[in-house]
């Protein structure tokens, strides 16, 4: 910034304004040319940076049975869990992966895991197969399948309930032998294969990078932004939006119309640095709009009654149109 002004330089030449809006985006998806740099730019002004983190993104975890779960896709609730308290929860489609896990649930808690990870805690996902049911209906679910299908390979036994594949992770998991009967199963495996549907944890040992995240945790401080303007409280004339700032919101738009609505807040604030007047619309009351329509009626009305129409002359020719 010289003088009053801000002066931009560039291989296109030198650009001068009265505002300058930084809207360079995150770290997230650099294919489309969001490199971070942005997050350099508002620290050279003295701003505060939160260490920015992959979000919406999928979670790498331990285990060696994920190569056979690949591709499994089941309704489950991921809940995130890091010394005994529990992070964040949600619940939907949930994708296994011979990583770990994917899928709309995952995304919208991996913020957590990636910031939980970041500060050196543990972090572990917990798998619930059977969302709509409790712990002691899962309980007695089970004991009834033991009960009908006895005389079956315990291979069999969540037939129709779990994906085969994830079925005989579970079972192996629970220490229940897939070629005896389903009557040989001990009440002690099936208290543990009951914890295991419920339960199932796997530990959270990073999140994916930033290519394949969809946006980032982090960036610059809310704080230091006035939230009606997006201006700078650091830098008169500085304004920073979407992504670049602390700010990330779940799957479903909200990150994108973020983007849109603090860069409109921004440029509309930046063209009133300049002496445009900037126009606030105040919400009517239902009473005033019936009233003001009923206003426009009336006139409406009184209009048309003033009207005056000029008796039509016919010819021959317009007479025999109308016969047609």
């Amino acid at each position: 910034m010289e003088g009053e002004k801000w002066h931009v330089y560039r291989g296109e030449g030198l650009f001068q304004g009265n505002s300058l809006i930084l809207a360079a985006g995150s770290k997230a998806a650099p294919v489309s040319g969001s490199d971070g740099s942005g997050y350099e730019l508002a620290g050279s002004f003295g701003h505060t940076v939160v260490k920015p983190l992959p979000a919406l993104v999928q979670l790498r975890c331990r285990g060696n049975f994920f190569k056979q779960l690949a591709g499994v896709r089941c309704e489950a609730v991921v809940r995130l869990v890091s010394n005994g308290k529990t992070l964040a929860a949600d619940e939907g489609e949930v994708q296994l992966t011979d990583y770990g896990i994917s899928g709309i649930p995952t995304f919208q808690v991996s913020r957590y895991a990636a910031r939980a990870l970041d500060e050196g805690r543990q972090v572990s996902a917990l798998l619930d197969f059977f969302p709509s049911k409790s712990m002691e209906d899962t309980r007695t679910m089970l004991k009834q399948r033991k009960a009908a299908l006895g005389y079956r390979p315990s291979g069999e036994f969540l037939n129709g309930v779990l994906n085969k594949k994830l079925a005989a992770v579970l079972l192996k998991q629970a220490g229940i032998p897939l070629d005896v009967t389903c009557a040989r199963i001990k009440d002690s495996q099936l208290e543990t294969l009951t914890v295991q549907v419920k339960q199932f944890e796997v530990p959270v040992i990073s999140t994916n990078s930033f290519e394949q995240a969809q946006v980032c945790c982090g960036g610059v401080d809310t704080r230091e932004l006035r939230p009606d303007t997006m201006e700078s409280k650091l830098v008169k004339g500085l304004f920073l939006v979407g992504e670049l700032t602390d700010v990330d919101g779940i799957c479903g738009g909200y990150n994108l119309q973020f983007a849109w609505s603090s860069g409109m807040i921004a440029g509309r604030s930046a063209a009133g640095c300049k002496g445009t007047e900037i126009k606030t619309v105040t919400k009517k009351k239902p009473e005033q709009r019936f009233a003001e329509k009923k206003k426009t009626e009336k006139k409406n009305i009184e209009k048309k009654s003033d009207k005056k129409y000029t008796d039509k002359k016919y010819t021959q020719k317009t007479r025999r149109t109308a016969r047609t």
